[in-house]
Parts: C-alpha cells; sequence; structure tokens
C-alpha cells in the first residue's frame, strides 16, 4: 500500500520584506464575502519579520495583487471557514487596483 502524499495547501513564502502566495484566484478567494486568508502562522510572521508587503499571484491568470502588511494586520479577523482557524481580510484593500 502506497503512503498519499500531503498535500501543499499553502504555497507561499517570505521573500526580504515581502510574503508571497502562489495561488489560484478562482479557488482562493472566499467570493461570498470578497475574502483572502493567511494562516495564523503566516501572520505572526508578517509581524515579526517587519513584512511591508503581501503578493498574491497566481501563475495561470499571470497576475498579482499586493497588499499593505499594515493594512492586512489591522483589518484581518481570524475565523475558521474551512479545516482550520485563519485570518480572512478584504480583497478591497489591493493597493493595485
Amino acid at each position: 500500500m502506497k503512503k498519499k502524499k500531503a498535500k501543499k495547501t499553502n504555497r507561499g513564502k517570505f521573500i526580504k520584506d515581502e510574503y508571497v502566495k502562489w495561488i489560484d484566484f478562482n479557488k482562493a478567494v472566499l467570493w461570498k464575502t470578497q475574502e483572502l486568508s493567511i494562516p495564523v502562522w503566516v501572520y505572526i510572521g508578517i509581524k515579526a519579520n517587519n513584512t511591508k508587503t503581501l503578493r498574491f499571484y497566481d501563475p495561470e491568470k499571470k497576475e498579482a495583487w499586493l497588499f499593505d502588511a499594515k493594512d492586512v494586520i489591522k483589518h484581518a479577523v481570524l475565523k475558521q471557514e474551512g479545516q482550520e482557524k485563519q485570518f480572512y481580510f478584504s480583497i478591497d484593500l489591493r493597493k493595485d487596483k
């Protein structure tokens, strides 16, 4: 019997003063509330690493959305929409609109 590999759900990392996450906008955005989410450990890392921006990149659409880290920290709300609690924030906080 073969072991199943764990599915890698968070495809993001800290690069210098930016957090970059590769996502599929069609699946990652909670469309009923127009929100994106980040895991608790990423939220803590943003604060601890003095992160300045968050960049969500959809390689399929070749589109990136930029968010100011201070705005995300200020407006993010911890809630559980799926398997685990995450911080959710509005896509209206985008800097690149």
